[in-house]
């Protein structure tokens, strides 16, 4: 799918980059985020509800290639909710997915991943492999 609202956000070198859940990809399922309904998340809403296989992309313009961390805030709705990263369709994390503790099923909190991002235009992705996570908000910065 194509950037939204128009141009990739792009990741500077000095400054962290932060991206609203609802801000993915135009293009529609399968292209900006995939939804087994196949009804695209509002983005007048706080956050984003994901189910299993289902996933949101962002498309980012890296100033320079590295090391980045990335924290997320997620809600586990299910308990064993599994939740991997991706940047051009390319697992960086676990491609099984990193699960989150099931004794904050129901609360807000920060997941860190650490990836190496490529230079230049890429599409990053979140996907849920178990489970049922929202996803309100991310940060991206280099290390």
């Amino acid at each position: 799918g194509s950037p939204y609202p128009s141009e990739p956000f792009v990741l500077s070198a000095g400054a962290p980059l932060h991206i609203d859940a609802t801000e993915y990809n135009e293009g529609g399922n399968s292209k900006g985020f995939f939804s087994h309904d196949k009804i695209a998340p509002s983005r007048k809403a706080e956050f984003v509800n994901l189910g299993p296989e289902e996933w949101l992309r962002f498309s980012i313009d890296s100033e320079k290639g590295g090391i980045c961390k990335i924290v997320a805030l997620v809600r586990q709705n299910k308990e064993n909710s599994k939740i991997s990263f991706l940047e051009d369709v390319e697992y960086l994390t676990d491609m099984h997915g990193i699960r989150l503790p099931d004794n904050e099923n129901g609360k807000w909190r920060e997941l860190t991943f650490t990836v190496p991002l490529k230079k230049g235009e890429h599409v990053i992705e979140f996907r849920i492999k178990e489970g049922e996570i929202s996803i309100k908000d991310f940060t991206i910065k280099y290390e």
